[in-house]
């Protein structure tokens, strides 16, 4: 396919008619020449501005696509570090309360077993006071 016709750009082609009249004189002849290269010239200009800003537009497309893909890597390298911190802070948070949750045993539960076992003790040996009926029957028995 023609660049012109990828392109949308449209080319003139024109016909350059034949000088008839005043073909002998070298003047009339030589300014035909010069009307139809300077056309020429002219037609040339116009089709090179515009390929220049065919190129230009093609060029800043070029540049915003490139600034697209740029904040696409971005944003993928970001959710890949969100992902990862993400997984980094989950265990980070399941450790943290591990270790809350073991401190706070470790603070509640030597208080309940203390109290437990007095509590205990306490039960067991009016328990026994009551099966044995006192006290000094125990320190018989030792």
């Amino acid at each position: 396919m023609r660049y012109a016709a990828r392109f949308n750009i449209t080319i003139f082609q024109i016909d350059v008619s034949k000088q008839n009249f005043g073909a002998d004189d070298p003047r009339l002849r030589q300014r035909w020449l010069d009307v139809i290269q300077n056309a020429s010239k002219e037609l040339l200009k116009c089709e090179a501005q515009a390929i220049e800003r065919t190129i230009a537009e093609a060029e800043a497309k070029c540049e915003l696509l490139r600034e697209k893909l740029c904040e696409m890597r971005e944003e993928r390298e970001m959710m890949d570090v969100e992902r990862e911190e993400s997984v980094k802070l989950k265990e980070t948070i399941e450790n943290s309360w591990n270790k809350v949750f073991r401190l706070e045993m470790r603070e509640i539960t030597p208080r309940k077993t203390r109290n437990e076992y007095e509590s205990l003790d306490d039960v067991t040996s009016s328990s026994i006071q009551n099966v044995l009926g006192s006290n000094d029957l125990l320190n018989t028995e030792k």
